[in-house]
């Protein structure tokens, strides 16, 4: 039995005239891609129930009872509480938390079956307005990855600032092993261009060079899924892309927006980059990387 949608044309994107619904059916299309990448991993919601106009929250902890189809999880904080996080494993869940407000989800790296991640993230993040720094960052990255350390990596725009380049991983190393291993190749690439790339967290001492974020490779941190609508005017989506897509003149951070894509999804005409898995190790990388490092 359908659900019931209240207040469907409630406008989440005044300035695009985008409801509550129109985000919906865009969900619901782009599911089949979407949905293999959020399933069973714990989310954090990003919830502007009155749209994008007032103001919005970050909701990781669920504290009332949900539906029986959208299941919770319970996940152990740093301090050793627990807090019951969203899992959005069907196209119900997904319904009914953006009839909640949610705009944006954010999923963690591992899958609520292992406590390791599968997955390894660098987030790139321009000092400045041009898109182009970050473009090139990308492929250098890429290049270190792939040719240096033997890792297929994706590319995927944020619908922000910048890009995600992404690395799937067999889930076989805990947490910290994999965050020193993303610090050590963020560490490596900046060493290697010290002019261009960054590790330094405090704004003020970047300068003009892209940040190169690894601190998302934390336990229980969050990265924006991929296909996810930013909260931005004309409801950018977080789009995964082909390398070959990335040398795009045209191309930028919120390149897709949502009005486009949900247009060619209905019309099918929509040939998106599919995250497919790969099953590679990390170890064999961590001893290259050490000893190109040495």
């Amino acid at each position: 039995m359908p659900q019931e949608i209240s207040s469907p044309e409630k406008m989440y994107f005044p300035g695009e005239k985008i409801t509550k619904k129109d985000l919906i059916d865009y969900y619901h299309l782009i599911y089949p891609l979407m949905g293999p990448l959020i399933e069973e991993r714990a989310i954090t919601l990003e919830r502007y129930p009155s749209g994008i106009k007032k103001s919005g929250f970050l909701q990781k902890d669920c504290k009332t009872k949900p539906p029986s189809f959208l299941k919770l999880l319970k996940v152990k904080k740093k301090d050793g509480s627990f807090i019951n996080m969203h899992l959005c494993n069907n196209k119900d869940s997904l319904t009914y938390l953006v009839n909640q407000g949610t705009i944006t989800f954010h999923t963690t790296l591992n899958k609520k079956t292992s406590q390791k991640p599968d997955r390894v993230i660098f987030d790139l993040d321009p000092s400045g307005s041009s898109f182009e720094p970050v473009r090139e960052a990308a492929f250098f990255l890429k290049e270190i990855l792939e040719k240096k350390l033997s890792l297929k990596c994706f590319v995927m725009t944020t619908g922000s600032r910048g890009l995600h380049v992404i690395v799937p991983i067999t889930p076989t190393l805990e947490f910290d092993k994999v965050r020193f291993f993303a610090k050590d190749v963020a560490t490596y690439m900046s060493d290697l261009e010290p002019k261009k790339y960054t590790t330094e967290v405090r704004k003020n001492k970047r300068g003009k060079r892209v940040f190169i974020d690894y601190l998302r490779n934390s336990y229980s941190q969050t990265a924006v899924a991929p296909y996810s609508v930013r909260a931005y005017p004309k409801a950018p989506i977080a789009m995964p892309i082909s390398w070959k897509e990335l040398k795009s003149p045209k191309l930028n951070a919120k390149f897709f927006i949502l009005k486009d894509v949900k247009k060619a999804l209905e019309k099918k005409q929509g040939k998106y980059t599919k995250m497919t898995p790969v099953r590679q190790s990390l170890s064999k990388s961590i001893k290259t990387l050490n000893q190109i490092k040495a």
